[in-house]
């Protein structure tokens, strides 16, 4: 049990990051998905 050495504000902390990093990545996909799909069909016209 080497892990219950640890404090577990570490751990809230590095889950907070991930829920940061997972909102702000999920956010950019759907900024950038939109552009791509309406560049590719200008591109096709």
């Amino acid at each position: 049990m080497i892990e219950s050495g640890f404090p577990t504000p570490t751990t809230a902390l590095a889950s907070r990051f991930w829920l940061f990093w997972i909102t702000k990545t999920i956010q950019k996909v759907t900024t950038v998905v939109p552009v791509l799909i309406t560049s590719c069909h200008v591109s096709e016209n």
